[in-house]
């Protein structure tokens, strides 16, 4: 598995293996585990601050249910615009995981959440959704304007996760992701297997 810089270009590759060893190609997934996880969402599902590309908590979580990771991270640009929905309709992967509080506000969450849902169950019915709350600021509980913030994004998460059941909107849960500690290599061992995907 080789993994490329989050942050810079590549203009070249060389791979450098000890004296009598050769590099071949790998075993192929099997058919159940050929549509990939999609991330969608900020700088944190970029990777951002990961010591390297292959300790992101995407690439973690690929290696761990063996699916290749369509990494939809967008530094200060994960904003759930309606139009996103439409492009990642475009895609057909085992789930897709929304992942854009840290980039948004109550507000946001208000108008924009039930809309993109919507859209993307409209083209894809029976493929899970999940909607990460996101984390708090490591400072939230000193600065109170941040913990306000992490709160009313939160309500707003569980308000627009409510209205989309009530609507009927099924395939789709919420979740708090601890993304810092996921980024770990300890955290692969703790990581909860999910009971089913069908796709």
């Amino acid at each position: 598995m080789l993994y490329l810089p989050l942050y810079n270009g590549v203009t070249s590759v060389e791979i450098g293996v000890p004296e009598g060893t050769a590099v071949s190609q790998a075993p192929a997934r099997p058919a159940s585990h050929l549509k990939p996880i999609l991330f969608y969402g900020t700088s944190i599902t970029q990777g951002a601050c990961a010591s390297r590309p292959g300790m992101t908590h995407l690439a973690i979580l690929g290696r761990r249910y063996e699916r290749p990771v369509i990494n939809l991270g967008f530094s200060g640009n994960g904003q759930m615009e309606i139009e996103l929905a439409d492009l990642l309709a475009k895609l057909d992967p085992a789930v897709y995981v929304l992942d854009c509080l840290p980039n948004m506000n109550a507000r946001a969450v208000e108008l924009r959440v039930e809309p993109f849902v919507h859209r993307l169950r409209k083209a894809r019915p029976k493929t899970p959704i999940v909607l990460v709350e996101g984390r708090s600021y490591a400072d939230s509980f000193l600065v109170d304007s941040k913990r306000k913030r992490n709160e009313g994004n939160w309500r707003a998460l569980t308000v627009a996760y409510k209205n989309l059941r009530r609507d009927g909107v099924n395939g789709c849960i919420t979740c708090r992701e601890p993304t810092c500690l996921v980024m770990t290599a300890r955290r692969q061992s703790t990581v909860h297997t999910p009971t089913t995907w069908d796709s």
